[in-house]
Order: structure tokens, then C-alpha cells, then sequence
């Protein structure tokens, strides 16, 4: 397509801003130096406000002065172009359109992985993206990752139940230009565990095969995930008083519990890694990068990118390269994150699932509809008392998140409108169900979540985490 070069005037700008059939907002994306700037330079001489031969050094969007001097995109940067199309090129254009006037409001935006937000927010408020690809380079990391960002479409709204997201979506819907919005089925959040000690020792090598990692994955006790969220246990306490903790209540061996690396993900969260080694080599100046891996690996876990909860990762041995530069974090941060994948595969994974605990008042004749209506969403009633000297009951019941939706509606038809709930978040549950078997619901929900999040189908092979001597 042929584009006039045109010298537009503000005049020309603001009459085409009153076409909104002839506004195009673009995004240029692209992995880093592949030729995203010097594109939009050949774009902005093409509209005439800058030399055409001066189109790929200028570096027109770079306007910040550490872009200019590192020469690379750090922020999202927006330009407004006008163009005007020939008779012959707007054959081609199929949508309504009034005149052959152009405004393109264009984003150039940065290609290294650290910016990855401006792009999430340059692709929020455009139509559509122009993706670059280096000949010479092919198709690289940061290419896929832009292009799955471009294709998800998906803007996550996070709501504390499903009353509140009701008057997100009305707001969005009502006071924002009362545009019309393509909504999915509600999202729950789920997290990833382990439900047996692996049944064999995991190793992995790292890339230079020069060292190895071996490693074994076990559930938490009852009750040890919770005590760390609730911060009984946690990685601000002393050494002594927190072993201490661990050994009288979960009849750990002190200088075993001595021995935590750290918690994850985040540094906080519910999962250990600990250190079993006896007598190995170098290993404090690898702990930095078994964490690193740990932390990445805790917050992605391998059935669907979800956190994980309530697993001890071991580190029985480690066997390192004697010369510093073959061991770094290069090396080693990789090795560990897949180490860890493969003692999560083989200590039977499972999904867990968030549970509410429901508060229902209402009169005695409709108690059981109120049973009914549980029994159906998965729900497990474990309290049911009299108000003292009024005619109304309370029923108190576990109901899973992802059952609640329409649960209110459901209680409200049912027993007559009678019956009040009030829903809090209270623990985390495992889900019945091998995530490996596809007769099995938690299989499903992995399947849709790696949909859902641009990712392969399937839950990964052992065999690409797990390696031999």
C-alpha cells in the first residue's frame, strides 16, 4: 500500500479526530533490535515530520536521553501521523470510512523482556499491533512472549467475590461510553501441591553439564502451610525459635529445621527449600541461584503456572564444577527451576482449590432446601444451630470458590428468598483427582488454565526436567 507523504497541518488533525471511522491506533512490537524505532522513523518521514533521509537514525520516539544514549526503547512512546490513501489503495479498505484522510496514532514500544509492562499497556489501548521480526535473527523469545501478549485479548478484573465483580463489569459497562464488553466465565485462582514424597531422586545437569543437582520433593504437615500464613513461621524469625517451633509441633529434627534456604514464592510464601547436603563443596557460593530457581519455580509451578503451597523441596547433593565460571547463576538457576519441576512431577501433583466458609440464616422450614442447594455445588454443611429465642437458623458450610458462582441466586429461588449467606475465604483444599488423568476434573481445569495462559497443551514430560548419569 502507497502512502502519500503528506505535511499535515493541526487544522487536518483535528478535523480527521471528529472521523472516528478513519482513526487507526497501532502498537509496534517486536523482540529487542529488531527494528522497531527505526520502522516507526520510516513511518513518521513517510508522514512527513522528519527527512526521509535522516528516517532510521533519528530515532524519533526515543525521547528520553538514556534511550538515546543506550539506543533502546525503555518506555511506550506515542506519536499521531497523518496520511491520505489513493483511489487505487482504498479499494482495500472493506470497513465504512469517510474520505481518504488518515489519522494513525501509533506506539512504539521497548522490545527488552525488564519493559514487558509497557507493552501490556501499549496493547490495552490499541486496535492492533504491527509485529517486527529480524530477518537475519528469526523469531526470538521476546517475539513469542509480545505476540502471546497481543493475542491474549484478555484483561484480567480482579473482584472479592462474585457480587463485586457484578458492579466492576456494570461501572465499565455503564459509565464508561456504555461500551459493549465480551466477558468469559468467571477465573478462580488455584494453587499447585504435591501429595506423597517423590518416588525417586531427582537429578538435573546444568547446560555446560558440568553440575548436577539432586533433589526430592515432600508434602507439608497438616497445619505447617497455615502457621506460615498466619506468620507463626516465618523467614524474619530467629533460627533457634523457629527450629525450636518446628520440631515441638511438627516433630521435625532441630538441626534439621536449622537448615531452611528460604521460604517461596516471593520470600514469604508457603513452600520450603531445604538443605540435607553433608559435605559438599562450594555450596554457599550456588545458594543464591538454587533460591533464585526455587523462587521461579515456586511461583510457577509445572501443571499450570500457578503458585505452589505446601511443599518441601530437599537438596540431597549437589555436585559442582571446581573452576567458579562454570558454575554461576547462568548455569545453575536453570538447573534448579527444572530439578524442582521434576520433584513436583514425581511426588503425585495435585491442585488445590480455595474454600468459603458460608454463614446462612434462615427459618427452620427451609433448611432443607438450603441442604439441596450445597449438595449440588459440592458444598459440606459441618454446623447447623438454632438462634436463641427467634425461629431462625443458622447453617454453616465449606463451599468451594469455584461453585460459588450463582450460589446466591440459587438460594434465594429455591427456599422462597428466605435465606441470607454471607461468604469468607477460609483454607485451601485439595482437589479430588489426578491433574495426569483426563477423566479427571482437575485435569480439565489444568487444561483450561495453560489455554487460558497462552501455554502448550499438556502438563510437560518428566523427561524434559529428569536427566540420567
Amino acid at each position: 500500500m502507497r502512502l502519500l507523504q503528506v505535511n499535515f497541518t493541526v487544522d487536518q488533525i483535528r478535523a480527521i479526530m471528529d472521523k472516528k471511522s478513519n482513526i487507526r491506533n497501532m502498537s509496534v512490537i517486536a523482540h529487542v533490535d529488531h527494528g522497531k524505532s527505526t520502522l516507526t522513523d520510516s513511518l513518521v518521514s513517510k508522514a512527513g515530520i522528519i527527512a526521509s533521509a535522516r528516517a532510521g537514525e533519528t530515532r524519533f520516539t526515543d525521547t528520553r536521553k538514556d534511550e538515546q544514549e543506550r539506543c533502546i526503547t525503555i518506555k511506550s512512546t506515542a506519536i499521531s501521523m497523518y496520511y491520505e490513501l489513493t483511489e487505487n489503495d482504498m479499494a482495500f479498505i472493506k470497513q465504512c470510512k469517510d474520505g481518504s484522510g488518515f489519522l494513525i496514532n501509533l506506539i512504539d514500544s521497548p522490545g527488552h523482556v525488564d519493559f514487558s509492562s509497557e507493552v501490556t499497556a501499549a496493547l490495552r489501548v490499541t486496535d492492533g499491533a504491527l509485529v517486527v521480526v529480524d530477518c537475519v535473527s528469526g523469531v526470538c523469545v521476546q517475539t513469542e512472549t509480545v505476540l502471546r501478549q497481543a493475542i491474549a485479548e484478555q484483561h484480567i478484573i480482579a473482584g472479592a467475590g462474585e457480587l463485586h465483580l457484578e458492579i466492576c463489569l456494570k461501572d465499565l459497562e455503564e459509565d464508561h461510553a456504555c461500551i459493549p464488553l465480551k466477558k468469559s466465565d468467571p477465573v478462580v485462582s488455584y494453587r499447585e501441591t504435591v501429595s506423597a514424597e517423590s518416588d525417586q531422586m531427582c537429578l538435573s545437569k546444568s547446560p555446560n553439564k558440568h553440575n548436577r543437582l539432586y533433589m526430592k520433593a515432600r508434602p507439608f504437615p497438616d497445619g505447617l502451610a497455615e502457621d506460615i500464613d498466619k506468620g507463626d513461621v516465618t523467614s524474619r524469625q530467629e533460627l533457634k525459635t523457629r527450629a525450636r517451633y518446628l520440631a515441638d509441633k511438627y516433630e521435625w529434627e532441630v538441626t534439621e529445621a536449622r537448615k531452611i534456604w528460604c521460604f517461596g514464592p516471593d520470600g514469604t510464601g508457603p513452600n520450603l527449600l531445604m538443605d540435607v547436603t553433608k559435605g559438599v563443596q562450594y555450596l554457599n557460593e550456588i545458594k543464591d541461584s538454587v533460591v533464585a530457581g526455587f523462587q521461579w519455580a515456586t511461583k510457577e509451578g509445572v501443571l499450570c503456572e500457578e503458585n505452589l503451597r505446601a511443599v518441601r523441596f530437599d537438596v540431597h547433593d549437589v555436585t559442582l564444577h571446581t573452576d567458579a565460571i562454570h558454575r554461576g547463576g547462568g548455569q545453575i538457576i536453570p538447573t534448579a527451576r527444572r530439578v524442582l519441576y521434576a520433584c513436583q512431577i514425581t511426588a503425585e501433583p495435585r491442585l488445590m482449590e480455595p474454600v468459603y466458609l458460608v454463614e446462612i440464616q434462615c427459618p427452620e422450614q427451609v433448611v432443607g432446601g438450603i441442604y439441596g442447594v450445597l449438595n449440588r455445588k459440592r458444598g459440606h454443611v459441618f454446623e447447623e444451630s438454632q438462634v436463641m429465642g427467634t425461629p431462625m437458623f443458622i447453617v454453616k458450610a465449606f463451599l468451594p470458590v469455584n461453585e460459588s458462582f450463582g450460589f446466591t441466586a440459587d438460594l434465594r429461588s429455591n427456599p422462597g428468598g428466605q435465606a441470607f449467606p454471607q461468604c469468607v475465604f477460609d483454607h485451601w483444599q485439595i482437589l479430588q483427582g489426578d491433574p495426569q488423568d483426563p477423566a479427571s476434573k482437575p485435569f480439565q481445569i489444568v487444561a483450561e488454565t495453560r489455554k487460558r495462559k497462552g501455554l502448550k497443551e499438556g502438563i510437560p514430560a518428566l523427561d524434559n526436567f529428569l536427566d540420567k548419569l
